[in-house]
């Protein structure tokens, strides 16, 4: 989100398109992590993103290990 000139605050157009697809994950994932569910499928979920950043996320969800019933098909 470096690229946006306000950041986190910058206000998105009509479906997203002043995002790359790669932001666009990035946001689909948040929203889904941050909601309050019992089952958190995910199916290759951070395919399409770099590999640090795969990397970043993978961490995260695996720290949810114990709260969540979590279904992941990692690549």
């Amino acid at each position: 989100m470096q690229n946006l000139p306000l950041f986190e605050h910058t206000m998105l157009k009509n479906n997203g398109i002043n995002l790359s697809g790669g932001q666009k994950q990035h946001i689909s994932i948040a929203r889904e992590l941050h909601k309050d569910v019992e089952i958190l499928i995910l199916d290759e979920a951070t395919s399409p993103l770099g590999c640090e950043t795969e990397k970043a996320i993978q961490l995260s969800i695996e720290q949810l290990i114990g709260n969540y019933t979590l279904i992941n098909n990692y690549p």
